[in-house]
Order: C-alpha cells, then sequence, then structure tokens
C-alpha cells in the first residue's frame, strides 16, 4: 500500500483554472458509473504523460524516476480547478480513483498503455484523440509551444486527416452515406460494391472491422522526397512506424505478376528476351540522365510526349511492356493517356531512391494507416505543444478585416471567425483546406465561391512527392 493522507489529496496551491472548451466541459460526467470514470482519468493521465516523454522530454509519471502517484494528484487538482471533475467528485472518490490507478491491473499508472488496447477497450477508434483532447483542456495551453503561437485547429469532421483519413470498415460505410449526402466538396461519387453472398460463404470473409484502415488517398512516401525531411525535422517521424515498399506488382491475366523495379531486377529476369532488356534499360537511361538546369526536374521531352507514344517510335518498348512503366510512376492512367515527362519524373525519383534506406527499397508506407497515422500524430504534436484541436466543428462563416496589415495584431486587422458552435474568435492568419474553402465561401459568395476562394487564399499546387 502506498502512503496516503487527507492533505495529499489535492494540491497546498491549486494551479489556476484553465479555460476548457464547452465541448469538453462534461467530458469526465458522461461516463455513467464512478467506475468507468475513474478509468478515463487514469488512460487520459496515461497518455499525456506518454505525449510530454514523447515530445517535450519531461520524464515524470509514468516515465519518471519520482513515484507517479504525486503526479496524478496534480492531473486530479488541475481537473477540479478546471471544472471538469462528475458533481459527485469528493475526498472518498478521490482516494478510490487512486487506489485504482496503483493497484489494479490494467489501470495502473504505473504502465503505461497503447492506443490499440484503448480503441479495442472502450470500441471506439477515437478515444485516444478524446482522451488527448480531454488533457489538453486539463493542463491548458502549455508550456511546450514551441513557436510562441497559439494555434487553433477546428475540423468539421469528427476523425483526423480530411481527406486523407483512414477508416474501419464501419466508419468507411458512415464516410460513404456522408459523401452521398453532399457531405464532401472533393469527393463526388463513393460506393461499396460487394462481389461474394456472405450468406452463402462458408466461412467469415472479414475479420472485425477494426482490423483494416481504407485509406482515402493512399500514399508512399519515397527516399528522395521533400516530405521525408519534413518528417525528421518536425520529430514526428520517431512516433511513427514504417514498412518498407521494396516489391512491386501488377494485377493482369487474373494473377500478380511482379515489376523488376531496378536495373539489377532487369538484368535477372528470365521472362524478358534480350531484345527486350536492352530497350528498357535504354529508356531507364534517358530517366536517369542528370537535367543540372532544372534542379532534378524532368529531362526535355522528345517529341511525341505521350509515354505509349515515346516508348514505342523512341525506345522500342513492346506494348505488352508498358503497363509495367506506368505501374512504377504510379499512374492512374494508361500509357496511351500519361505524359512522358510526368512518367520519368515519377520513375527517376523511384530509381535515385532506391538503396537510401537500405539495399532493394527505396519507399516507405506509415506501417498502421499511411497518410491518416501521419495525420494523426502531427495533430497530436500539435496538441502536445500548446495547440487546441477541435474535431466536429467547422467555420459557420468569416468577417474580414477592413485593414489588412501584416505589422499590426490590433483587433481592427484580425479576422472574425464564427465556428459552427456559435463560438467566436479573432485570428491573425486562417489557413483553410480546399474543401473547407468550397463549402465557407459558398455560404457568403455563392457561385463565385470558388474563384472568389482562390483570389483572396493562395493556393499551392500539391508537390508530387508520392501518390497512388
Amino acid at each position: 500500500m502506498w502512503p496516503l493522507s487527507d492533505s495529499d489529496l489535492l494540491l497546498e496551491r491549486p494551479p489556476s483554472a484553465p479555460h476548457p472548451h464547452p465541448r469538453f466541459v462534461d467530458f469526465f460526467r458522461q461516463f455513467g458509473t464512478e467506475r468507468k470514470t475513474y478509468e478515463i482519468l487514469i488512460d487520459c493521465f496515461r497518455l499525456r504523460c506518454e505525449d510530454d516523454y514523447a515530445w517535450g522530454s519531461h520524464n515524470h509519471g509514468i516515465y519518471g524516476n519520482d513515484p507517479p502517484l504525486p503526479v496524478f494528484r496534480d492531473f486530479l487538482a488541475r481537473a477540479k480547478t478546471a471544472g471538469l471533475l462528475p458533481n459527485w467528485w469528493n475526498e472518498e472518490g478521490q482516494r478510490e480513483c487512486e487506489r485504482v490507478a496503483m493497484e489494479d491491473d490494467h489501470f495502473n499508472i504505473k504502465f503505461a498503455v497503447d492506443k490499440p488496447d484503448i480503441q479495442e477497450y472502450y470500441s471506439d477508434n477515437m478515444m485516444p484523440m478524446k482522451l488527448r483532447m480531454a488533457a489538453e483542456n486539463v493542463y491548458g495551453g502549455g508550456a511546450l509551444s514551441r513557436s510562441g503561437k497559439k494555434v487553433l485547429h477546428v475540423d468539421r469532421n469528427a476523425y483526423y486527416g480530411g481527406e486523407d483519413a483512414g477508416f474501419s470498415l464501419q466508419d468507411a460505410e458512415k464516410w460513404i452515406a456522408a459523401v452521398k449526402a453532399g457531405g464532401s466538396a472533393v469527393f463526388s461519387d463513393a460506393a461499396a460494391v460487394t462481389t461474394v453472398d456472405a450468406a452463402t460463404s462458408p466461412q467469415p470473409l472479414l475479420s472485425p472491422s477494426r482490423a483494416y484502415t481504407l485509406s482515402l488517398n493512399p500514399q508512399i512516401v519515397y527516399a528522395q522526397s521533400r516530405f521525408l525531411p519534413a518528417l525528421v525535422s518536425s520529430q514526428i517521424h520517431s512516433q511513427l512506424e514504417f514498412q518498407a515498399v521494396g516489391s512491386w506488382w501488377m494485377h493482369r491475366d487474373g494473377k500478380l505478376q511482379k515489376i523488376p523495379g531496378t536495373r539489377e531486377d532487369l538484368f535477372n529476369d528470365d521472362s524478358l528476351s534480350v531484345r527486350d532488356k536492352r530497350s528498357l534499360m535504354k529508356f531507364l537511361r534517358y530517366v536517369l540522365q542528370e537535367d543540372d538546369t532544372q534542379n532534378d526536374g524532368p529531362a526535355e521531352a522528345p517529341a511525341p510526349s505521350l509515354l505509349a507514344d515515346a516508348l514505342e517510335t523512341r525506345f522500342k518498348v513492346p506494348v505488352a511492356l508498358q503497363a509495367p512503366i506506368v505501374a512504377l510512376a504510379l499512374s492512374a492512367q494508361s500509357a496511351a493517356t500519361t505524359d512522358l515527362s510526368y512518367a520519368t519524373t515519377r520513375i527517376r525519383r523511384h530509381m535515385r531512391s532506391v538503396g537510401y534506406f537500405g539495399p532493394g527499397f527505396g519507399a516507405v508506407l506509415a506501417k498502421y494507416g499511411g497518410n491518416a497515422e501521419i495525420s494523426q500524430v502531427a495533430c497530436r504534436a500539435q496538441a502536445v505543444g500548446g495547440g487546441v484541436y477541435l474535431l466536429g466543428t467547422g467555420l459557420k462563416a468569416i468577417h474580414t478585416p477592413s485593414t489588412t496589415s501584416q505589422e499590426s495584431a490590433e483587433p481592427s486587422s484580425l479576422t472574425k471567425v464564427e465556428l459552427s458552435d456559435g463560438t467566436e474568435i479573432q485570428a491573425r492568419w486562417l489557413d483553410e483546406t480546399l474543401d473547407q474553402i468550397k463549402k465557407v465561401w459558398a455560404t457568403i459568395l455563392g457561385d463565385e465561391a470558388e474563384s472568389q476562394a482562390f483570389m483572396r487564399f493562395e493556393q499551392r499546387e500539391p508537390d508530387d512527392e508520392s501518390s497512388l
């Protein structure tokens, strides 16, 4: 048993109360039983300790050398001061919560908890995010902010990632229904197609819904890409696990066919004739030729500019071998409609990336969730850094200032924004996604929304580092 006294239940000088968002005022009060409230508080605390350790190098609680109980008491004191604890909370309730936190086999503040365990226990894929957001409302904005700027990130969706999100099977069905109801300005059509009759199948066709992640925008990260240094400089790479992508396959004639991904693979492919290998090597030499004047841009393309025409007329590559080349370029179009410079730029990046991470591969994939996982980790880093993240909250109205001086932060030069829950805020900078631009500005400008929005917010073309 650990030492416990009534004087230890609360800090002698409770911290000043943060200003929790109204949505989280009742977060710890909604779980019915007292036991469930204890569990939520403990998991919220454990995830916060993990985030502080991972992002701020703060070794306290679970990750510190000192006993974790005083740190947990501080967490409870802050939650009480902020008015977040249930009305029934008293000294007896706190003692019981501390007892569970120190003695329970599963909910124990001496041990870390993994995100998948939380998702499985609460049957809610979004519960880790909810717990982390609740912790932000307990501790307030934060000592870990690196840039000193106050950031509010709102997302009208109930999930991370926007157009790059990843879903379980059940969540994917909900997303499909939302798209059909006009809930997306980016996706115009979505459907779930079943080709096997589950009623007549002798065995279950699928594992549980959460065993799958369906990505809206599956991508890989090449070694020779500008996105990779961004992952490292932002320090979020240490919170991700990556899977090497070294083998390339295409579906043809009802079976999978391996594609030579390197020059060595090409030489060792016995299915190719010597003439075919010579033609393909000629094309690869062209792809890899340096162009010092364009900083790794596409080599000057000869006429004709379509990939199929160039392969046939200049490089003498048979039609049967054009599909694997298109696959290496990760083009969704056929060789007959794929631009030559588009294909050569992508194949060049692929070839130059091979061997950078290790022998035999040149790209990686976020292991468990692709782009959606990267988005979640980035949002988590922002929250730990002092930012505030609100899911399920959109922009209802935008009132532009009469002056737009970048030198002044006076209220008259700030943009006023009304959120969908009625909250009004002022911001010096407003950064919006394409989906949000179309929806919000349509309510302000009508049919001219898209053109006006692009005039007001400079849109950057995607740098095309990786796509599928």
